[in-house]
């Protein structure tokens, strides 16, 4: 078995004490006042990259891009409930498996209807793109996830403009940290969001299934600037 922790940086060394080994850090996901830390552990050890090739390629091409790139003009909007079954769709084109329900509509009504952030691109009415903010209203944390693109539409930068707006919606709320956990083995999403000021905290192993099965997720995160529309600035 595999099991990962998230837990406050005050705890960290008491559970490597029993073995459990650190893969990643979220800074300031406590309030902004203290970090969380990702603890890896299970009866077998540590164990290796799932895809450790297609891994190596990604962290080059990741290496290498340092540049800002501003979104597309794109438009995006909050998502509204006649919207779910759209997205639904979409998450259900994107991968064989997903660690959350995303390809069913109620749970897309369901997030909207407790208030999660979730914004779409429309293209003529028709949702193309889309992307939500998990808020853990207690840290004032918030994960940006369920990041999804119908194939027609890719390498267009929606997915940036999505996550922009996003953190900008973040910013009103007076969240003061976001992050992500993204396939290890996909290079546009880490690349959007190296390129979106994220910072590379880490990753986790073996530790979703998602896509072909149990794959490698990296972990960005970034803090969000009171001061309204300043989040931009890295």
């Amino acid at each position: 078995g595999r099991v990962v922790v998230l837990c406050r940086e005050s705890l960290a060394s008491g559970l490597q004490r029993q073995g459990f080994w650190l893969e990643a850090d979220i800074p300031g996901f406590y309030g902004g006042e203290e970090d969380c830390m990702i603890l890896g552990g299970s009866p077998t050890g540590r164990p290796p990259l799932a895809d450790p090739e297609r891994v190596a390629e990604v962290d080059g091409l990741v290496a290498h891009y340092s540049r800002w790139v501003d979104p597309p003009a794109a438009p995006t909007v909050k998502a509204r409930r006649g919207d779910s079954a759209a997205i639904a769709a979409l998450a259900e084109d994107a991968v064989t498996y997903y660690p959350t329900p995303s390809g069913h509509p109620g749970y897309i009504e369901a997030k909207l209807a407790g208030g999660t952030p979730l914004r779409v691109v429309r293209d003529e009415g028709e949702v193309v793109a889309s992307a939500c903010a998990d808020l853990d209203v207690f840290a004032a944390a918030a994960e940006l996830t369920d990041c999804f693109t119908a194939p027609s539409h890719r390498r267009r930068g929606l997915m940036r403009a999505l996550l922009c707006d996003l953190l900008q919606d973040l910013s009103e709320l007076d969240y003061t940290t976001a992050y992500t956990l993204c396939r290890a083995t996909s290079p546009g999403i880490n690349l959007a969001f190296k390129g979106l000021g994220f910072g590379f905290r880490g990753r986790m192993l073996r530790s979703c299934r998602i896509g072909e099965g149990l794959e490698d997720m990296n972990v960005w995160s970034r803090t969000i600037p009171r001061e309204p529309r300043q989040w931009r600035k890295k």
